[in-house]
């Protein structure tokens, strides 16, 4: 079985030995991605601009690998203030429409405070083509 790495420029991956995501057969596991251009390390000042790029950061590590956003089963995201929870959750929940992975949403604080949200996420590369089966209870 073959495990791939994918790596973006964040000196932190480096630093703490960690991948921003680890591919083991279609299972992606992305590492929490913080709302931080990787490139030029620029972060936005409110909740609504770092959810936005903390999904594009998401995305950006399913597209490496031939996956996407809809291929998401689980999501974990990271609020460390619990009054823009409904903001960025709803943001959340649009960009992650189609998927309608499960859901956690911590309220507790990150690595700094100018960190207003993270999330992460576990993929299966290809599920988005599955039939998919709604049973309400």
């Amino acid at each position: 079985m073959k495990r791939t790495l994918v790596r973006t420029s964040s000196p932190y991956e480096d630093k703490e030995s960690f991948a921003r995501a680890v591919v083991v057969g279609d299972w992606i596991y992305v590492s929490q991605c913080a709302g931080i251009n990787y490139d030029t390390r620029e972060m936005p000042s409110t909740a609504a601009e770092q959810t936005k790029l903390s999904i594009d950061n998401v995305e950006r590590a399913l597209k490496a690998v031939g996956s996407s956003l809809n291929d998401v089963v689980r999501r974990q995201v990271m609020i460390p203030n619990v009054d823009q929870a409904e903001e960025i959750m709803a943001i959340v929940g649009e960009r992650f429409r189609d998927a309608s992975p499960s859901n956690v949403v911590f309220c507790s604080p990150l690595g700094a405070a100018k960190y207003l949200v993270e999330i992460e996420v576990i993929a299966h590369r290809g599920i988005s083509k599955a039939e998919t089966e709604v049973i309400r209870y």
